[in-house]
């Protein structure tokens, strides 16, 4: 454990000597108390040094409207930022431009005063400079964050601008953890590839838009999420070419096959670390999202395994088909159970053929004409309803899962929409092939997409309350998820799930239903956390604080 210094972070565990380092990281890493508004005044002004106008997104002189129009100046949906690496992702992303020295002067403004609270002797102050000065008299004069009692005081505006953040009242309890959060560190792990990066965000925002709508996303919403989570991540990796988005792959290519859903990603609010399941975006180790992205080099594998055997033509079926079942290898790596978010990325790849270009350009594929064809996208009707009727009958064909057999995908006769019969067969694989990259099994893949012409339902379940690892009412097909403690992100997660147990303990149709303890309260956490009800793994249930602020929150009190 690192020695405890003078001057404490009131976000997160972090401690300085100094009170100039101290009151510099929480502005620079936490709170900013500057504001910067994307092209206020237009986006041109006159420069200074040779009075001729400039374009204040790329500095060019003279620009022509055609130029200007380039960079998107009335496509933000956003222009208010806390913090200036926003606004170069906002620059990045929606105008493709970098921040220059004219803008970053022109664009900065003053963050208004901010009303605080002193947790240790509970006083109330408007400006930040004065409880700068207040709080670090007390750590002069001994006091620690465990002294600390309540919040921070500030008003909803202000809390939707922090960044990295531990409720103050819990940062003792994090410091005696093997891996206390600080917000200058890195954390200890991450997801291992693109893809286990962006379904573990997409199961979440799926968990989000069931709690909040009570229905499953739309296929255009899960899509655009999706760029949204890949955007977001990407602009968080230094580049010099705005342009350049690291190494390719055919996985971001399909996310990014609907040039309309792309734009409104691009245009739409980034992605803030209170939307997501992990607070850093990014897989420790690269130097892009999809740097040796294991989905790009598998299929490009299964091109050279063809080459090596004479077969140089390559279909845009046996592509999909190939890719659905690296995807299925994928979560069998991960020791997930691919449910929602692999059904849906399976049902995606073989609607859409946008994203085998580009992969043909890269492995310098010759297409073939298909002696074997899945329906064309114009034939299928995804809807931006979930519940259509018509989108359940056109995916009639992706529903059964008696259309996976042990070395393939085998299509027999199936309806179309128009109730007529199609014939699709596959090509029957070469007996001789070495079947080492085809082991993903398939006997547990669950389709959410019925075939019955119903609506796509969310599965309920029923477990006991009192059931230990489980979190009573959290459809099974979500899974309890896999968290970095020492995130804070993992505390909203952590509080939803114990109002969703304590929701089924206290229900009139629970056969036992009562009022949680404080000792059952607790002993639901550990094992939510831990998995394991061990008294020594200490939950945010454990500080007095948190436990009589949720049971308020639950009306237990």
């Amino acid at each position: 454990m690192k020695p405890r210094l003078t001057f404490q972070c009131t976000f997160c565990t972090e401690t300085f000597s100094r009170k100039y380092d101290w009151q510099r990281h929480e502005n620079s890493l936490h709170l900013s108390l500057e504001r910067w508004e994307c092209s206020p005044d237009g986006p041109t002004t006159t420069d200074p040094n040779t009075g001729q106008a400039i374009c204040l997104f790329c500095g060019e002189s003279s620009p022509s409207s055609e130029h200007i129009a380039g960079h998107n100046p009335s496509a933000c949906q956003e222009r208010s930022f806390s913090r200036k690496d926003h606004l170069k992702q906002h620059l990045r992303l929606v105008h493709n431009a970098k921040l220059t020295d004219l803008s970053m002067k022109l664009w900065r403004t003053a963050q208004p005063d901010i009303i605080s609270r002193c947790g240790f002797c509970q006083a109330s102050m408007t400006r930040w400079i004065d409880r700068v000065d207040h709080v670090a008299n007390h750590f002069k004069m001994g006091c620690t964050m465990n002294n600390w009692v309540g919040d921070w005081g500030f008003e909803d505006d202000i809390l939707k601008t922090i960044e990295k953040a531990l409720p103050p009242y819990l940062v003792e309890l994090e410091r005696g953890t093997p891996f206390p959060f600080a917000a200058s560190g890195k954390p200890p792990d991450s997801p291992r590839s693109a893809y286990e990066l962006i379904t573990l965000e997409l199961a979440y925002f799926i968990s989000n838009h069931s709690d909040t709508i009570g229905s499953l996303p739309s296929h255009e919403s899960l899509q655009l999420e999706a760029c949204r989570i890949m955007f977001a991540s990407e602009v968080t990796f230094p580049e010099a070419n705005l342009d350049s988005h690291g190494s390719p792959s055919w996985f971001r290519d399909l996310l990014l096959s609907s040039d309309e859903i792309a734009q409104q990603a691009r245009f739409a609010p980034i992605r803030s670390s209170t939307e997501s399941r992990l607070s850093v975006l990014r897989v420790k180790g690269k130097n892009s999202l999809f740097e040796e992205c294991p989905l790009e080099s598998r299929l490009q594998a299964f091109m050279r395994d063809r080459r090596m055997r004479g077969l140089s033509e390559v279909s845009d079926g046996e592509l999909q088909k190939e890719a659905g079942r690296i995807f299925m290898q994928m979560e069998s790596e991960l020791q997930t159970k691919p449910e929602f978010v692999a059904n849906w990325l399976i049902g995606f790849l073989y609607n859409s053929t946008n994203w085998i270009s580009d992969f043909r350009r890269r492995a310098d594929l010759v297409s073939a004409d298909d002696s074997w064809k899945l329906p064309s996208p114009g034939n299928i009707a995804w809807s931006t309803e979930p519940t259509s009727v018509q989108t359940q009958h056109d995916l009639s064909w992706v529903n059964n899962p008696s259309l996976f057999d042990g070395n393939g995908w085998s299509f027999g006769e199936q309806a179309g929409p128009s109730g007529a019969s199609m014939t699709w067969q596959a090509n029957e694989p070469d007996k001789n092939a070495d079947q080492s990259t085809f082991d993903a099994s398939l006997d547990d893949f669950t389709w959410l997409w019925s075939d019955d012409k119903s609506p796509p339902k969310i599965p309920q379940t029923t477990p006991s309350p009192g059931a230990e690892g489980e979190s009573g009412l959290r459809p099974t097909w979500l899974g309890p998820g896999i968290y970095v403690l020492n995130d804070p992100n993992h505390l909203p997660w952590f509080a939803r799930e114990m109002k969703r147990w304590v929701k089924a303990a206290m229900s009139p149709n629970n056969p036992i239903c009562h009022v949680p303890s404080d000792e059952e309260l607790r002993h639901q956490a550990r094992c939510l956390l831990y998995n394991d009800d061990d008294p020594w793994n200490q939950t945010p249930a454990d500080h007095a604080q948190w436990l009589e602020m949720f049971k308020k929150e639950v009306g237990i009190i």
